[in-house]
Order: structure tokens, then C-alpha cells, then sequence
């Protein structure tokens, strides 16, 4: 939101509180802090094991889908027989009637059997994405308990998130913040997370990125 700027309104509000505002102590103003999000998500204890399940399930639907595809390479072979054998001349009449019955059984259950990918590869997505939601939402639920509990100690009365301020963020809440503000680790403490281990999993990712960002550039 673009926030018009009028330079004499301003001074003019300026001048006539600045006595009284600037007698107001500093306990008067509202207490901000400032948490890196992404690295207390990272640092929670379950979100190793959020992730080493949704690995596994994912593996699980791949091998469903390799299965599926699978049996529909079977059968495009036997169709592709199947269709050989109805031009070959060498077999008799009957042969080669019922090899071309045989080959539009085929192409029907193909038909049928690309229907049922689609359907089974859409169904899975959906519930891989429910069930990261899902151990997501539990995540973000135990730290705000965390965080509404360290706020309420601290008197703190607004938190902004500075974790988009790293370079893949493509629009930052926080552009700059005292180190003072940042009650990051202390947010971690109280979730029982490891910062190392969230430090280690962004290098990571940044590093995937990285890697993936270099290889489009040399690709075009």
C-alpha cells in the first residue's frame, strides 16, 4: 500500500505535540519483537518427523502410480502384438479376426486404465497436500501456544516475521530489525526445537535453489 507523505501536515502535527509526545515515557509505546518463522518451523521437534512422513506416503503413491503405469505398458505391448498379428497375412482368417478383437479389448482397457491414473494420481496429490497441511497446522498450532505465552511474559504487544527477508522471499514483511527485537531463539527454547538442525535444513534448501536457479540459466 502506497502511504501519501504530506511534509507540512507532518510538521505541523509535530510541533504541536512535540511537548506533550515526547514527555510520554517509553514504557508508553507498544513493545515490538520480531521472529525468524521459517527457522522455529524448521527447529520444531516433530517437523523432522512431519517430513520423514510425508516421504514415505509419498513414496507409497509413487509406487502406486509406477504399478498403474506399469500394467498399462503391458498392455500397450500386447496391443501393439496384438495389431501385428491382424496384418499379418501369414496367419489365417479366424487368427487374425481374433487378434483384432483381442486389440480393441485392449485399446478399451487402456482407455479405462489412463482414466483411473489420472483419477489415481489426482486423488493422491490431494491427500499428500491435506496431510502436509495437516502436520503443518499441528506444528503452527504448538508454536503460537509457545509464542502466545513468551509475548505475554515479555509484554510484548506486536510480532512481525523477518523470515522473508532472506533473497527467495519475493516480498519481505521486515526490510530491517534491531537484533534486540528478536526473540527467535527464545521461541525455540520454548518449542524444544534445535536451531542447528534449521540452520543446516535452509543451507540446504538454499543450496537446491541455488542449484536449480544456475541450471535454468544454463539451460536457456
Amino acid at each position: 500500500m502506497k502511504i501519501p507523505f504530506f511534509p507540512a501536515l507532518a510538521f505541523a502535527i509535530f510541533a504541536s505535540t512535540a511537548a506533550s509526545g515526547f514527555a510520554q515515557t517509553a514504557s508508553a509505546a507498544p513493545s515490538i519483537a520480531t521472529v525468524d518463522m521459517e527457522l522455529v518451523v524448521l527447529a520444531h521437534p516433530t517437523t523432522a518427523e512431519n517430513k520423514a512422513v510425508l516421504v514415505d506416503l509419498q513414496k507409497r503413491y509413487a509406487a502406486e502410480r509406477d504399478s498403474k503405469q506399469e500394467e498399462l505398458r503391458v498392455l500397450v505391448a500386447q496391443g501393439r502384438k496384438a495389431a501385428a498379428d491382424v496384418r499379418n497375412v501369414a496367419l489365417s482368417d479366424a487368427k487374425r479376426r481374433e487378434a483384432g478383437a483381442t486389440a480393441e479389448d485392449i485399446d478399451e482397457q487402456l482407455r479405462k486404465g489412463e482414466i483411473e491414473l489420472r483419477r489415481l494420481v489426482a486423488d493422491r496429490q490431494s491427500k499428500l497436500r491435506a496431510k502436509e497441511a495437516e502436520l503443518f497446522g499441528n506444528v503452527m498450532a504448538d508454536v503460537k501456544v509457545k509464542l502466545d505465552a513468551l509475548v505475554a511474559a515479555k509484554g510484548v504487544s506486536l510480532v512481525l516475521d523477518k523470515s522473508a527477508t532472506r533473497a527467495s522471499a519475493p516480498i519481505p514483511l521486515v526490510m530491517w530489525s534491531a537484533d534486540s527485537l528478536d526473540i527467535t531463539d527464545e521461541l525455540i527454547k520454548a518449542t524444544g526445537g534445535d536451531r542447528e538442525l534449521a540452520e543446516k535444513a535452509l543451507r540446504e534448501a538454499d543450496a537446491f535453489i541455488s542449484g536449480a536457479i544456475s541450471a535454468s540459466g544454463e539451460a536457456e
